[in-house]
């Protein structure tokens, strides 16, 4: 999760089918009536998979949470794709010690007994492999390393992983989207990014390193893996650039972007601009996902001197940008080949006086039960447009 950035101030851009519905949800979203199931189904306008998810937060750290019956309310809710993070210091703290997938077994294997495929976000590497010991976002000294770690994750969770095999009792549903750290450059050239704590190295060429040596290493135990780019944010089509000169073009199948702004139409103009950034600079036409859409219900809820009236939303108003951002998305999928946008996040404690995007999540925790939101139906409604389906049970379409 990033720090939040103020995102692209440019002319508006919105087509005319996804102003008509963005109309049609919002209108939806202020109806106080249940919608009443109609049989059949439309015909989808968005791949199985656009829509998803980040689990992370109070969805990892509650020992006693039910994740089976969380992983059914995704499905009930239109959740497609579970996004979630694979911390390497967590895994492997010892590097004599082979690496422990015990965290990340728990999530995946409850996301497969609902069909949800997981897209793994690869990060945090163990003090033992960091540059600099004492900084906990350092990047890895060796590269090669980080890649035989992402070569073991794949091996464990992709197409030939050993956890299927090992859990037969399992639907297979393969790990096939791996990314390559996340946000390792600040909000515009030159700033620091609180996941790349590196001070005074460029993180250019010791990113683009890691990112052949992963995907080398990915390859070779699945085949069949789709590599996809470390999110970038705020001035996005000023960083790609920097990337794209130090090697990585050739080395990713998809791009990421995480875009934090008061406007939803501010993300696809900040694909279309990163987009853009990459054809002047002769790169591949690869697919963007979002790996990381939100805004939050924390208008109220944060200590005096720490809100921004911006972006601290109430619950309404949450839920009407997640409506919108989504159907824009959805709207310019084909244009800007946009490959799904992962709403941050599933469940939050709604609890910090600090910390906003405590606040972000679909679901929360009160008083030991979890609970819906505004927003959780917001994204239902968008899923019930956006997948085709006219009944409560998506997936039973």
């Amino acid at each position: 999760m990033t720090q939040i950035d103020a995102g692209a101030r440019a002319p508006r851009y919105c087509g005319g089918l996804v102003r008509r519905l963005v109309v049609l949800l919002l209108a939806a979203l202020a109806a106080t009536a249940v919608l009443a199931p109609a049989a059949g189904a439309a015909e989808r306008k968005v791949p199985f998979g656009f829509l998803g998810t980040m689990a992370d937060g109070a969805f990892v750290e509650e020992p006693a949470l039910p994740l089976d019956a969380e992983a059914q309310a995704m499905v009930r809710t239109g959740v497609e794709r579970l996004r979630l993070a694979v911390y390497w210091d967590g895994a492997q703290p010892d590097p004599a010690l082979a690496p422990d997938f015990a965290a990340t077994e728990r999530i995946v294997g409850a996301a497969a007994r609902r069909g949800i495929p997981v897209f793994l976000t690869i990060v945090s590497a163990p003090p033992w492999a960091r540059k600099d010991p004492s900084r906990t976002w350092s990047p890895p000294a060796d590269p090669a390393a980080y890649g035989r770690f992402a070569g073991q994750v794949a091996a464990r969770f992709g197409s030939r992983g050993t956890f299927w095999s090992e859990h037969p009792e399992l639907p297979r549903v393969p790990v096939r989207d791996y990314q390559i750290w996340n946000e390792p450059a600040g909000f515009a050239p030159g700033e620091p990014s609180v996941f790349w704590d590196d001070p005074g190295e460029p993180y250019q060429q010791r990113y683009v390193a890691m990112l052949r040596a992963a995907r080398q290493q990915i390859r070779a135990a699945d085949p069949s893996a789709n590599i996809v780019l470390a999110a970038l944010f705020g001035r996005a089509w000023k960083t790609m650039p920097q990337l794209l000169k130090a090697g990585a073009d050739g080395l990713f199948d998809q791009y990421a972007l995480n875009i934090f702004t008061a406007r939803p139409r501010d993300l696809v103009l900040a694909a279309r601009k990163t987009r853009n950034a990459m054809r002047r600079a002769g790169a591949r036409r690869v697919p963007v996902v979002f790996t990381e859409v939100s805004w939050t219900a924390s208008r109220g809820r944060l200590r005096e001197g720490t809100e921004l009236q911006t972006y601290d939303l109430t619950p309404k108003k949450q839920a009407r940008r997640l409506a919108e951002a989504m159907t824009r998305l959805a709207g310019a999928r084909k244009s800007l080949k946009i490959a799904g946008a992962f709403w941050y996040t599933w469940l939050s404690r709604y609890a910090s006086p600090t910390y906003r995007f405590d606040y972000a999540g679909l679901r929360r925790l009160s008083g030991g039960q979890v609970v819906g939101t505004r927003a959780q139906a917001a994204f239902r409604h968008v899923a019930r447009t956006l997948q085709g389906c006219t009944k409560r049970a998506i997936r039973d379409c």
